[in-house]
């Protein structure tokens, strides 16, 4: 193997972490602003109610951030199981790299049934 499988995913680690600042910045100018209120309310008979409303919309950019950082995270996890078939087999790319990702599901059954996707077929199938 003439290079290092694992050199991408540490480039897609360093985009989320440049994303993951991005966000940061932006969730704290946000609530620097505090864009919150509330209301206390006495009802009678002890009871209170306490509102607290947004008074200002999340800035557009925290989304395209937040979807940005989980791309890189995401693919930074599928990279990872990518590179190490790539260095267990010898084999650039891996074996069988379309069925090849990061699982992640609701339920241990769904984890279960795509364990497959951690791994090419040819390495230590149990």
């Amino acid at each position: 193997m003439h290079q290092d499988p694992f050199l991408a995913c540490w480039s897609r680690l360093d985009r989320a972490g440049a994303h993951r600042s991005a966000l940061a910045a932006i969730w704290n100018d946000y609530i620097d602003a505090h864009p919150y209120d509330f209301s206390l309310t006495h009802r009678g008979g002890g009871v209170h109610v306490l509102e607290v409303y947004q008074t200002r919309p999340m800035p557009p950019d925290f989304v395209l951030e937040f979807g940005e950082w989980l791309y890189h995270a995401r693919a930074c996890l599928d990279h990872i199981v990518w590179a190490t078939a790539a260095h267990v087999t010898g084999q650039l790319p891996p074996p069988d790299e379309g069925i090849l990702q990061y699982p992640i599901y609701e339920s241990m059954t769904a984890w279960k049934s795509n364990e497959r996707r951690l791994r090419p077929p040819e390495v230590g199938r149990e």
